[in-house]
């Protein structure tokens, strides 16, 4: 049996720190609180800032879990004119969408109307070619950053007949409570 109290303490810990960390050397655990979590490693200095004693795959790893059934299924997506750092539009993808966008290089989406697979543009030519996907920290929400290759991203007609760019397209004025066009989106 180890006497913990024997145990040489480090400065500027407390009791309770320093038995879970010594628990930890002991067991050479996997950490599993609601994520997944990389092995911890034991050769490491529990104590030291610069090298964290569990590094979270999730959130500081290079493997992709996107956390589908975090949400019901359904991951938000943003949706950005690479060029330009413009929010063209706010969609779902469910692990269909996301895997036709990811193989495809054209943006795909769940459409939550309809209940079913959505590629953008597919019927109007509309399409938004992808040049890259940004994962968030918790891999549940989605950046796409695309190039418009033909018309617009919104499904909204300008009075000039043509698709507006983004669906973005009014703005709030706050002390009437009412929505005011963006410059040339009418």
């Amino acid at each position: 049996m180890i006497n913990i109290n024997s145990m040489k303490k480090e400065p500027n810990v407390s009791q309770k720190q320093y038995l879970h960390a010594t628990l930890l050397r002991l067991k050479k655990v996997y950490y599993i609180c609601h994520y997944m979590f990389e092995p911890i490693n034991t050769n490491a200095s529990m104590f030291n800032d610069k090298q964290p004693l569990i590094k979270n795959v999730l959130e500081e790893g290079t493997s992709l879990n996107l956390q589908f059934e975090k949400r019901g299924g359904l991951l938000p997506v943003v949706v950005q004119e690479t060029t330009t750092g413009q929010i063209l539009m706010v969609a779902s993808v469910n692990k269909e969408a996301f895997d036709f966008t990811y193989k495809n290089n054209l943006a795909a989406f769940y459409s939550t109307s309809r209940k079913c697979l959505w590629i953008k543009g597919a019927s109007a030519g509309n399409l938004l070619k992808v040049d890259n996907i940004l994962v968030d920290c918790d891999q549940d929400a989605l950046v796409y950053q695309v190039t418009i290759i033909a018309g617009g991203a919104c499904h909204t007609i300008k009075e000039n007949g043509e698709n507006r760019k983004t669906c973005f397209y009014r703005k709030l004025i706050s002390d009437t409570e009412s929505l005011t066009f963006l410059k040339g989106e009418k």
